[in-house]
């Protein structure tokens, strides 16, 4: 019986058989957001989508034990680079809208500063809602 493979950023491991994959998602070993590649329909999916893992992953949210849904703001590569772009858009849209005082630079400054440093407050936002 061909293997399950889960993708998980950078790294592929695999597991022998759908109990054995279903045993790791039960331990929190297989998260939801991982990739699974199926081996019947030969095809790469996320591990929620994964009709034999499904009962498993209700199961595990039912005991409170969650599925992982958040790991963005857990300290991963991503939320890492998703607070640096909020950072960003704030100081570009402070820098843009100090900037608009010139007269070169008024109208285009103005609009994009405005529109940067209210994407950075929405970020600013949406980062503290989701933690």
């Amino acid at each position: 019986m061909p293997e399950w493979k889960i993708r998980r950023e950078d790294a592929e491991f695999a597991a022998p058989d759908v109990a054995t994959l279903q045993k790791w998602a039960a331990q929190g070993r297989v998260r939801p957001i991982d990739y699974v590649h199926n081996p019947m329909l030969n095809q790469w999916m996320y591990a929620k989508d994964v009709q034999e893992l499904r009962a498993t992953f209700a199961a595990r949210n039912a005991a409170g034990s969650g599925g992982g849904e958040d790991y963005l703001l857990k300290g991963s590569a991503a939320s890492k680079s998703c607070g640096l772009a909020i950072v960003l858009f704030l100081g570009a849209g402070i820098i843009l809208l100090l900037a608009s005082n010139s007269l070169i630079f008024q109208a285009f400054a103005s609009l994009v500063g405005t529109a940067a440093f209210i994407f950075g407050i929405i970020g600013v936002v949406l980062y503290f809602l989701k933690k």
